[in-house]
């Protein structure tokens, strides 16, 4: 099995991660949204503390393999970082992409402290649109055969809303809409309506 080096986004020069939507940039742009959320972990902590975490990025965007290091590893604190980072959501990619970056927690931070709301970016362009459903196609190939009729929307966040599909069986459907709405695009600067056909083959 090829072994996977970690990336250490904590890092000034960082390779480019995998896929034409998953960029270091973007990878950035997610956990920094992300981080009120995560620091709540530590909320009853005296004092700041960094913790690394490990995660893979899968080629969906969605993250696996959540593993805390150091004393907050078996811990509650630990299990709280597992759940957060394990609900993050990238980019589609072309390979998994392992990632190690440290967390800053505790330190009086609010339990009940609202997460800044994302603003919108502008930075979805339709080579960035293209790009990423030609890999999504690719992805839905696996969930039957026919050609889907699918229509969603891409939120400000960049997460994908009230997906419709048709012309397919129930089974293949769901599928379709599943994998759809895990994806995830680069903040478009108003909630933009997608509507495409996806050609299937199982198998």
């Amino acid at each position: 099995m090829r072994h996977l080096t970690p990336i250490l986004l904590a890092t000034a020069c960082l390779p480019a991660l995998a896929g034409p939507g998953l960029t270091k940039a973007r990878v950035l742009e997610v956990i920094k949204d992300a981080e009120p959320v995560v620091a709540r972990c530590g909320a009853g902590l005296p004092a700041p503390e960094t913790v690394d975490v490990r995660f893979v990025i899968d080629v969906e965007g969605g993250v696996h393999l959540v593993k805390v290091q150091g004393k907050h590893a078996d811990d509650a604190i630990g299990r709280c970082l597992v759940k957060e980072v394990g609900a993050l959501r990238f980019s589609h990619g072309l390979k998994p992409t392992p990632v190690k970056y440290p967390f800053k927690i505790g330190g009086g931070v609010a339990r009940n402290e609202p997460a800044p709301s994302t603003k919108p970016s502008g930075r979805l362009t339709q080579k960035d649109l293209d790009g990423l459903l030609k890999i999504i196609a690719d992805d839905l190939q696996r969930c039957g055969e026919g050609v889907a009729q699918a229509e969603f929307t891409i939120k400000k966040t960049g997460k994908v809303g009230d997906v419709r599909v048709r012309d397919v069986d129930a089974e293949t459907g769901r599928c379709v809409s599943t994998k759809l709405s895990r994806a995830r695009f680069p903040a478009p600067a108003k909630p933009t309506l997608v509507q495409r056909s996806f050609s299937l083959d199982e198998g």
